[in-house]
């Protein structure tokens, strides 16, 4: 999705240095913060919850496409709030 918007070289711009889709295998990358921007869907939320749950970066910035189900956000806090998690989410 973040390709119909940007451009490579407009992310570079911005400092940008690494994009990946939400569902692509990941590694931690410490002292970095990630910027999700995502369709609340389902599937995203477990792609998300993963990686938040994995350490994978210091802070986790997210953004939604569009309106989210109150729902699905009240599952993520409790699934992170659980795991004591919460504190990496901005």
């Amino acid at each position: 999705m973040l390709s119909t918007i940007f451009k490579v070289g407009t992310l570079h711009k911005l400092k940008i240095s690494l994009h990946i889709n939400v569902n692509s295998a990941k590694e931690p990358i410490l002292g970095i913060n990630a910027i999700y921007f995502l369709c609340p869907t389902e599937e995203n939320y477990n792609f998300m919850t993963k990686d938040v749950l994995n350490n994978l970066y210091d802070h986790v910035y997210i953004f939604f496409a569009y309106e989210t189900d109150m729902g699905l956000l009240e599952r993520f806090a409790n699934d992170l709030g659980s795991q004591n998690k919460t504190f990496s989410i901005k």
